[in-house]
């Protein structure tokens, strides 16, 4: 089934019970990040039980066709909710899941599992979306990038749970800063609230968030330190993407902020380059994306879209989500994790062919 506006909502904050798999598909890869967490915990995905949860990934999927029917139908071997969590860049290998979501609905697939595909923009030819649409096990949830209003909503919400408010004057420069990609938009607010401070740390008289407050922590310096360094990374050269990785860490840039900027970049390649192999140049595939490349960086993404091939993409793909993992889970400081996987990234943009 198709579900969208407030029907989607509703779904994502308590799922019907007869569905047993989502795909979340769009343009705005925060968002589609944040509704396959928000959901896989409402789905058991938060558990501790490490067997619980299976993540696959395009290179799965093509390599045994099988290995998503077999997770699904595996039980908990404690008794618990299982997820199985698929993450796409392209719909190469996505077949797979296709025929599983058509199977499933006809009863003749083992579901044991709950599902939840991540995947990018999705035309309406989508076969993969297709599949989902037309089930009535399966919803297909699209996730597009906020407007301006909404994202200001989303930080009026955020700041309101802090005991915060915005003054007048600073709400058409909030506005006009904050991202429309949702996960980036959740950083840079989360920025203005540590600046004022936390409700319980705050001082007397600073709960309201001004104009000064925006420019101060929402400059136009803290994007584009953070391009610098993947675009570097992304031509493949180390020793620039190294130097603009430590400049952003020692003028207070967040290290998980690199992180979720390289998954942005790669994520966007990725997009563009299956658009390339598909037969559209790098001028219509940049042109084609949401939101499009800023034309300040349109010369190095071209650039970039024209040297990597779709593999080393998904290598690289692959590359950030060990990041966004180790940066959760091993204990290790993000900047050390932040800085393996930019070299990682210029190492694999060195050698693409």
């Amino acid at each position: 089934m198709k579900l969208s506006g407030a029907a989607a909502e509703r779904f994502l904050k308590k799922p019907d019970d007869g569905v047993v798999a989502v795909l979340l598909f769009g343009p705005d890869n925060g968002l589609v990040r944040e509704r396959a967490q928000d959901l896989a915990k409402l789905w058991g995905g938060a558990s501790d039980d490490p067997f619980a949860v299976a993540t696959l990934t395009e290179s799965d999927l093509k390599s045994d066709p099988a290995k998503l029917a077999d997770e699904a139908a595996a039980m908990s071997l404690t008794g618990g909710a299982r997820l199985v969590r698929v993450r796409l860049t392209t719909e190469a290998g996505a077949g797979s899941v296709s025929d599983l979501i058509a199977d499933a609905d006809k009863g003749a697939a083992q579901i044991e599992a709950k599902i939840i595909v991540e995947a990018g923009d999705l035309t309406p030819r989508s076969k993969i979306r297709k599949a989902f649409e037309a089930a009535k096990t399966s919803a297909a949830i699209g996730c597009y990038s906020d407007s301006a209003a909404d994202a200001l909503s989303l930080a009026e919400t955020a700041l309101q749970k802090e005991g915060l408010s915005l003054s007048r004057d600073a709400r058409e420069p909030l506005s006009r800063t904050l991202s429309q990609d949702r996960g980036l938009a959740r950083q840079e607010i989360e920025k203005l609230i540590l600046y004022k401070g936390l409700k319980d740390t705050r001082p007397d008289g600073e709960d309201e968030v001004t104009a000064a407050d925006i420019a101060a922590t929402l400059g136009a310096m803290q994007d584009s330190s953070m391009d610098d360094i993947i675009e570097s990374a992304a031509l493949g050269d180390a020793r620039s993407a190294d130097a603009a990785l430590r400049r952003a860490l020692a003028a207070g840039g967040s290290p998980v902020g690199v992180i979720r900027a390289a998954s942005r970049h790669i994520s966007r390649l990725h997009q563009a380059r299956a658009m390339m192999d598909g037969g559209r140049s790098a001028g219509d595939a940049m042109k084609a994306l949401r939101p499009p490349v800023f034309f300040m960086r349109q010369r190095a993404f071209g650039q970039a879209l024209n040297n990597w091939r779709s593999d080393a993409l998904e290598r690289a793909a692959q590359a950030v989500y060990a990041a966004e993992k180790q940066a959760k889970t091993s204990g290790l400081p993000d900047d050390a994790v932040a800085g393996e996987l930019v070299l990682a990234i210029a190492k694999l943009a060195r050698f693409r062919r």
